[in-house]
């Protein structure tokens, strides 16, 4: 079984500033510990822990890279370019396509790094996507019939494991 840990989980994990998840943290990690669980992010969470001020981010940065990383999958293609010019200016546009997951994901009202994390995790394989964030928790039924994603927080996620 796959779960791809969303940045608030990550970042939760390593400042445990989130109290009602604390004690699910850690049977999630005991879980990961027993080899009932593979624990995944990927670089897209790193760019946002980047953007950080202050001491979490190194805290939160080494807890990234003490997991698992899955490859970040395109959720765009290049599809052509369209040049078009004359004897002073040339102008080159590129034409640019979305995956057809991604842009239905997006159609949800994900935010682009939601929709991007979700995408993320779907195309490699995770069984489950574990966030705090409420915008994607209320589209969590929505993003499970798209991606067979099951969209929870780490507490329900572990008391549906029964750990």
């Amino acid at each position: 079984m796959k779960a791809y840990l969303d940045n608030n989980v990550v970042c939760a994990i390593a400042k445990d500033d989130t109290p009602v998840e604390s004690a699910a943290l850690d049977r999630l990690l005991v879980a990961s510990d027993e080899g009932k669980v593979d624990l995944v992010t990927s670089e897209l969470t790193l760019k946002e822990i980047q953007a950080y001020r202050g001491k979490s981010r190194s805290v939160s940065e080494r807890t990234f890279r003490l997991l698992e990383k899955v490859p970040i999958v395109r959720w765009d293609q290049l599809m052509g370019i369209n040049i078009q010019g004359d004897k002073n200016t040339w102008i080159n546009a590129p034409m640019i396509q979305n995956d057809p997951l991604y842009g239905k994901l997006l159609a949800l009202g994900l935010e682009t790094v939601d929709a991007q994390h979700a995408y993320v995790a779907a195309k490699n394989a995770s069984d489950a996507f574990l966030t705090c964030d409420k915008g994607i928790l209320l589209h969590g039924a929505a993003i499970g019939k798209l991606c067979s994603l099951v969209v929870q927080t780490p507490s329900g996620y572990v008391t549906s494991q029964g750990w």
